[in-house]
């Protein structure tokens, strides 16, 4: 049995930890031997990745690439490098072609963001 008190950092950054080796290195150096460490928290992969992606929203002006048609017969589908989804409105005639887009709303599903916009219409 083991009892320790300590009074660990907290906050962002931190990397608060007990760490328990091993007597005997039956395997070799650490870490082949192996570790324990206590007190560490988990960091959340989607949570940091979310945290990271820009903030869009409706009005902005964005450049895309559509790659293919979209659930509707108009619709045409592009990503963004972080791999967020844009659904472009009348979109389906830009396929493979970068065009300019004006950002009309956004979702947030438990699979990720979609975004929604309309092709920037010339005025004539």
């Amino acid at each position: 049995k083991i009892e320790v008190r300590a009074k660990l950092p907290s906050g962002r950054g931190t990397w608060p930890a007990i760490w328990m080796l091993p007597t005997d290195r039956v395997y070799g150096d650490w870490p082949a031997s192996g570790e324990i460490d206590n007190g560490v928290d988990v960091l959340n992969i989607n949570e940091l990745a979310n945290t990271l992606k820009p903030v869009v929203i409706p009005g902005e002006k964005m450049t895309v690439t559509p790659v293919k048609q979209g659930k509707d017969s108009s619709q045409a589908i592009a990503y963004l490098d972080d791999g967020t989804m844009v659904v472009v409105e009348d979109g389906r005639k830009a396929i493979g072609e970068t065009t300019e887009i004006t950002v009309t709303s956004v979702l947030q599903t438990s699979a990720g963001r979609m975004i929604f916009g309309r092709i920037k219409m010339d005025k004539k």
